[in-house]
């Protein structure tokens, strides 16, 4: 998604307050048009998106309303998609999703960083965002690799961070049984 390449999508990124207003219809323009374009032909609900949970369903007092869009997922076509939370792990309800597309940049706290005597080593921090990565995409329907005709999946990735990382890490193995690009 070109146009979201120089968004930030670290949580305190969606969820800070200033320019949130542009920051938000941004995306739902980008998720719009993605959805218009690219994905017309996918059903709905072979949809998985991760991104901050108030940017996807309305809050109302202490909890959220699943029934109302709020953020993201308001005016861009896309509300009847699967949000699954980036943190989300050993769950076999999104196998069915062909799609996924991850709004998020991954970060070690800050704290466990200073703890494990990291703060400073890229390459830590790298590898940790495509493990979070790497979980949330293995909720999709590539986990069924054995039992269905074709688990190939569409990734969508915004994030420069989280895209370069990922190719690295796929890209990395010493005799590749196939290298993975992606187009802009």
């Amino acid at each position: 998604i070109p146009s979201l390449s120089t968004v930030k999508f670290s949580f305190s990124g969606q969820t800070g307050k200033a320019g949130r207003p542009q920051y938000i219809k941004r995306v739902q323009t980008s998720l719009g048009n993605l959805r218009l374009r690219q994905l017309r032909q996918t059903p709905i609900e072979e949809i998985m998106i991760g991104c901050a949970k108030e940017n996807w369903y309305r809050r109302h007092r202490s909890d959220y309303d699943l029934s109302r869009p709020e953020g993201f997922s308001k005016s861009s076509k896309m509300f009847g998609a699967n949000w699954v939370s980036p943190s989300v792990r050993g769950l076999n309800e999104f196998r069915h999703c062909s799609t996924v597309i991850s709004l998020y940049d991954y970060h070690v706290n800050p704290a466990i960083l200073e703890w494990l005597g990291k703060e400073g080593d890229r390459q830590f921090k790298d590898r940790y965002a495509v493990s979070e990565l790497l979980q949330f995409i293995y909720r999709s329907r590539i986990r069924c690799r054995s039992s269905i005709p074709d688990p190939t999946i569409t990734l969508f990735l915004p994030s420069g961070r989280m895209r370069r990382s990922f190719l690295e890490w796929v890209n990395a193995d010493s005799e590749p049984q196939g290298k993975l690009t992606v187009s802009r």
